[in-house]
């Protein structure tokens, strides 16, 4: 079983323009879903997001990377804001994030703290 809460995709398919901005989520609890609170986009230069808050999320990940950003080299993600975000694994694994090409911000507590590579 999949679950998806809170997703918004998949953006720029077929190289078309997409934007997204101003998205808040907002005392969210996840509990063991695969991808929880997303915005997945197609890797084209057509998509922009920016603006985006994430705020007072809590919750468990099914997988090891409970946070991941992945955005496009060409157009990177921008005026991306963590805000007291908790986020653990399921039993005993070990939670981590990913990000690429992402300007993140983070206000007040934020876990796991994301791991940036190129």
């Amino acid at each position: 079983m999949i679950l998806y809460i809170c997703s918004i995709g998949s953006l720029g398919a077929g190289n078309s323009a997409a934007y997204v901005s101003n998205v808040i989520i907002n005392k969210a609890t996840l509990s063991g879903t695969d991808n929880g609170v997303r915005i997945k986009t197609w890797q084209t230069s057509a998509v922009q997001v920016s603006n985006v808050l994430y705020q007072n999320i809590r919750g468990t990940s099914a997988s090891n990377v409970a946070m991941k950003f992945d955005c496009s080299q060409s157009v990177p993600c921008r005026q991306i804001y963590l805000q007291n975000v908790a986020l653990k694994a399921e039993e005993t694994k070990q939670a981590s994030s990913s990000c690429a090409n992402v300007i993140l911000s983070y206000r007040g507590d934020v876990s796991p703290p994301c791991a940036s590579r190129s």
